[in-house]
């Protein structure tokens, strides 16, 4: 897990999920979540560049990502 993990989680903890919850490379282009991205980058430790090469390598918790047909239902 990378500190980008963290930071994403931590973004999410304080999202308003009734907005959307964005997956994979939506994280990119969901209007909601990329404006919640962005007020926060600021006062983080990464860039947007970072964050999109975060998402577009595929890296991330759970959350971001559309459950698999092999993923056994909890």
């Amino acid at each position: 897990m990378s500190a980008l993990w963290d930071y994403e989680n931590w973004l999410l903890s304080r999202y308003n999920i009734e907005l959307g919850m964005p997956v994979g490379l939506e994280r990119l282009t969901h209007e909601h979540w990329v404006r919640h991205v962005e007020d926060d980058l600021p006062n983080g430790d990464f860039n947007w560049e970072q964050y999109v090469a975060h998402v577009e390598a595929g890296d991330g918790d759970d959350w971001f990502f559309e459950p698999r047909a092999e993923d056994p239902a909890p």
